[in-house]
């Protein structure tokens, strides 16, 4: 999520606050996160973690695809 979020290959050597998760949740879900924007509400979240899960499906598949393929000792 977060190397997603913030358009990165690396992730944070600690990990990030609730705080910070929240709100890498509501970037996904669209929150632009401007001075004037406030605190992001329930549907952005709500958004992001739909996207969020999105993007496990998609990585999921991925490395289902990478897997060696056994077709015996015949």
């Amino acid at each position: 999520m977060y190397s997603v979020a913030n358009d990165t290959n690396s992730i944070p050597v600690n990990p990030p606050s609730i705080k910070e998760i929240t709100l890498l949740l509501a970037k996904l879900g669209g929150f632009m996160g401007r001075k004037g924007d406030g605190e992001p509400g329930c549907k952005v979240i709500w958004r992001g973690l739909m996207k969020l899960q999105d993007i496990l499906i998609g990585w999921t598949a991925a490395q289902l695809l990478n897997l060696p393929i056994d077709v015996g000792n015949a």
